[in-house]
């Protein structure tokens, strides 16, 4: 099992450091706007016949990282409370037994699974 340890933290790491990326993104938004996404988006909603292109850009990029840090913090969530798509890693280890070319194998095939575990919905 410590093969899936070591799997199960890389992952987190990689998530944490999503994590960490939008949760700057969304405090600089907040620290140039003195205010919450919703008080932000209110604010625009509520201008009548003005555009400002810069404000409506940077009200797209905000929400893009709020909603990215939700997934990415559910991603979290799910590799600390064990995912389902992680189970055949720990099936295919449990026996605490692994071989070099079964940790090779693991690692060859960590790019799809990872995709798979992280893939953004469309927008």
């Amino acid at each position: 099992m410590r093969s899936l340890g070591l799997l199960k933290n890389y992952a987190l790491n990689l998530v944490n450091g999503k994590i960490q990326k939008y949760e700057v993104e969304k405090s600089c938004f907040e620290k140039k706007y003195g205010q919450s996404l919703e008080d932000f988006r209110r604010k625009l909603d509520a201008m009548e016949n003005e555009e400002n292109f810069e404000w409506e850009d940077d009200l797209n990029d905000w929400e893009f990282a709020v909603e990215n840090l939700k997934y990415w913090k559910r991603k979290a969530s799910e590799l600390q409370n064990g995912s389902k798509r992680l189970g055949y890693v720990m099936v295919f280890t449990s026996s605490n037994t692994i071989t070099e070319r079964e940790c090779f194998w693991i690692l060859c095939h960590l790019n799809s699974l990872f995709l798979s575990l992280f893939h953004l919905p469309a927008c």
